[in-house]
């Protein structure tokens, strides 16, 4: 795990280390998406696509794995590779 200290500038500014935007694998026009809960910050970065870059079947393993996500319910990934393999299955 690493940690970033980041400053809030004037006008609530935050510049996001070089490093960070690697991990997360941001660029330019990306957006990070962040949770709060109580003290703590999570996030996460996005990344936009085109609307109709997922079919209909996508979409719905999208929403029932969006489902199993809520409830907890981990996948056991070791990989990219088996990750893609399992986010693309059909």
């Amino acid at each position: 795990m690493e940690k970033f200290a980041l400053r809030v500038a004037s006008k609530r500014q935050v510049t996001l280390p070089a490093r960070l935007l690697e991990l997360l694998r941001l660029s330019e026009g990306d957006v990070l998406e962040l949770a709060v809960e109580g003290n703590r910050v999570t996030g996460r970065g996005m990344k936009l696509v085109p609307s109709d870059f997922f079919n209909e079947k996508m979409l719905e393993a999208l929403e029932d794995r969006e489902i199993s996500l809520d409830r907890d319910e981990g996948i056991d990934i070791n990989n990219m590779d088996q990750l893609a393999a399992r986010i693309l299955k059909t």
